[in-house]
């Protein structure tokens, strides 16, 4: 038992200096690894006040190529209030002035709606930036003023491109619409709140979800890894209670990706929806109490890979950051500290399976182990718990070849041991 132990911890620190030594190779197999998790968990059940109006190819043929007249969208922000959505995304960056009768319809829409939202187009830089630029106005308004130290390690609002101003003053709020990928090029996580000077600017499906909650600045507290959400009082008012978002040391929620696109939450197309068939008239689709997401999904455009497909709409992103906290359905990852107990623990369980001369036995049992982690692991990930795969996965197949090198040569060393005792038999015989 005691060169089992000696075993396994020569396993576990094999396995974790690697881990320093290679980080991107164990790092790449942690994201893929990840990914395999939400393939296998499949579709999740989406928030019913999620609703979706697609800006999509049917709509296009009738609307004509993208960008379309911004009287088309001030028809919609009228009818969306009219048929009583609660909150609206509308994720269109309407940057720089275009016709001037058009302009002024949209932003007259928007003002008697009264509960608008929209992108601001954002590029991010690292923590370590100082960035000097002149604090704009318009983020200011939309921003958090509550930066702390917890904060220091967010990244950096470095250029941003933002709506006209006329539609600023009437939106109900603003949110950066940054999607920070793994260095994979997968979009897993999200900044929920970037730095912008001495304030935190929120991302637009976080400004959403506030603005939808009624939940003020004052009871948006920053920790080291959650954002918590105080005294919240849910739709229907009834019952208040708090949200704790987990998020790493830089401000980002891991998403918890319900599905794919088609299979996941309410969808409408742009132009049925003017045309009455959805939304109108006929109220097949009861917008009460809702939070609408407007959004562009025209066949090439804005589109990022995801876990579950290569290409996924960027509105779907928004909809799964909402749908993760309206639905408390988080993923937690695990600490470091965690992970090494883990790993040092496997390599022992590993090393002691190892024990005894019937190498097909010892590998069935080490194999029996390896897959009753890997079943663990996504049991756990479906109930909000992500471990480590591909590291403790390595470590129970490094402590093996350890395991197994060890004994092969002890097994050697006797046999050369006996060959020598035999050597000096014979030698003893030939000499009587």
């Amino acid at each position: 038992m005691n060169k089992s132990l000696q075993l396994g911890l020569a396993g576990a620190l094999v396995a974790i200096a690697l881990s320093f030594i290679f980080p991107e190779i164990y790092q790449v197999g942690e994201w893929k690894t990840m990914d395999l998790r939400f393939r296998v968990q499949g579709t999740v059940e989406t928030d019913p006040r999620i609703v979706m109006v697609d800006a999509d190819d049917v709509s296009s043929t009738q609307y004509g190529p993208w960008p379309w007249k911004r009287s088309v969208h001030a028809e919609m922000i009228k009818l969306l209030k009219e048929a009583g959505a609660e909150t609206v995304l509308y994720d269109v960056l309407f940057a720089y002035p275009g016709d001037a009768k058009e302009d002024n319809l949209l932003a007259q829409a928007t003002k008697r709606a009264g509960n608008i939202i929209f992108p601001v187009a954002i590029s991010l830089g690292d923590p370590s930036e100082n960035i000097n630029k002149e604090i704009d106005s318009n983020l200011q308004s939309s921003s958090i003023n509550n930066f702390s130290s917890v904060s220091a390690n967010y990244n950096v609002l470095r250029d941003h491109i933002v709506p006209l101003k006329p539609l600023i003053k009437v939106s109900q709020g603003l949110g950066h619409i940054a999607a920070n990928r793994d260095g994979d090029g997968v979009v897993r996580r999200v900044p929920l709140l970037v730095r912008n000077h001495n304030g935190l600017f929120p991302s637009l499906a976080f400004t959403g979800l506030l603005k939808y909650l009624k939940i003020p600045n004052s009871h948006v507290e920053i920790k080291r890894y959650s954002i918590f959400l105080k005294d919240v009082l849910l739709p229907g008012g009834r019952e208040i209670k708090n949200i704790r978002i987990p998020i790493d040391a830089r401000g980002q929620m891991l998403i918890n990706y319900a599905g794919r696109w088609e299979e996941t939450f309410k969808h409408a197309s742009f132009a049925s929806v003017l045309s009455d068939e959805n939304l109108g008239a006929n109220k097949n689709e009861d917008l009460t109490g809702k939070i609408v997401l407007v959004s562009n999904v025209i066949s090439g455009h804005d589109i990022k890979p995801i876990p579950l497909e290569k290409d996924y709409p960027g509105a779907g992103i928004h909809a799964n950051i909402i749908n993760t906290i309206l639905t408390g359905n988080f993923l937690r990852q695990t600490k470091p500290l965690f992970d090494g107990v883990l790993v040092l623990l496997l390599c022992l369980a590993t090393a002691i399976l190892m024990e005894g001369r019937k190498y097909y036995v010892q590998a069935g049992k080490v194999f029996v182990l390896f897959v009753a982690y890997v079943l663990g692991s996504i049991i756990l990930f479906k109930n909000g718990v992500v471990v480590k795969l591909f590291m403790p996965s390595f470590s129970i197949f490094l402590t093996s070849l350890v395991a197994l090198v060890y004994q092969s040569s002890l097994e050697k060393g006797l046999s050369d041991s006996f060959q020598e005792e035999k050597h000096q038999v014979e030698l003893k015989l030939q000499a009587i």
